[in-house]
């Protein structure tokens, strides 16, 4: 399966006081042209989609017109959110948006969002995972002995259906793979 995978986009991101929106809408539009010039089914967005928990609107808009495009050209999107990001705010109107082919996982709830996509090789599944902290697994898996960020992601992991093995973690906030049956 053909995919392109980022992270760290940080949209809003200003330094010195100096907006570097127009320069992330360059970015976007390269990611974009990528997606389409080498045929992707998805793009995985891992993690810090935006420069602080409270984007700017100018974040927001910017990102909505991207995923606007993305979805106009038939590309799965993959998010999850990091740890500049809010997750409650990334993933708000998640339902809406997976009619779409977006996916968001914003605050993990004891499970992790599988996202089955398929090509001509055959089916694959995608694990979502956003940014998870030892006390956002805790109380999921009490039994364990979560002390680090580590130990939170090795616990999750292997809670995905026992295929620990066959996934992956990849990314900043945590993009915990994909593989295939």
């Amino acid at each position: 399966m053909r995919f392109i995978h980022t992270a760290d986009l940080h949209l809003g991101k200003r330094v010195y006081e100096f907006s570097l929106i127009r320069d992330q809408e360059a970015v976007l539009a390269a990611i974009l042209d990528l997606c389409l010039r080498e045929g992707a089914q998805a793009l995985i967005l891992a993690g810090d989609i935006y420069d602080k928990s409270v984007p700017a609107v100018e974040a927001i808009l910017l990102l909505e017109s991207f995923l606007l495009d993305l979805s106009e050209a038939g590309i799965t999107v993959l998010m999850v959110a990091g740890n500049h990001d809010s997750g409650e705010r990334l993933s708000f109107g998640g339902s809406f948006m997976k009619s779409h082919k977006i996916h968001i996982a914003g605050v993990y709830e004891g499970q992790v969002e599988a996202v089955p996509l398929e090509d001509e090789e055959g089916p694959v599944t995608f694990h979502l995972l956003p940014f998870i902290r030892p006390s956002d697994v805790r109380r999921f898996f009490p039994e364990a002995s979560i002390q680090s960020v580590s130990d939170a992601v090795e616990t999750v992991l292997s809670s995905i259906d026992g295929r620990r093995q066959e996934s992956l973690a990849v990314g900043v906030g945590t993009f915990a793979g994909g593989h295939r049956r």
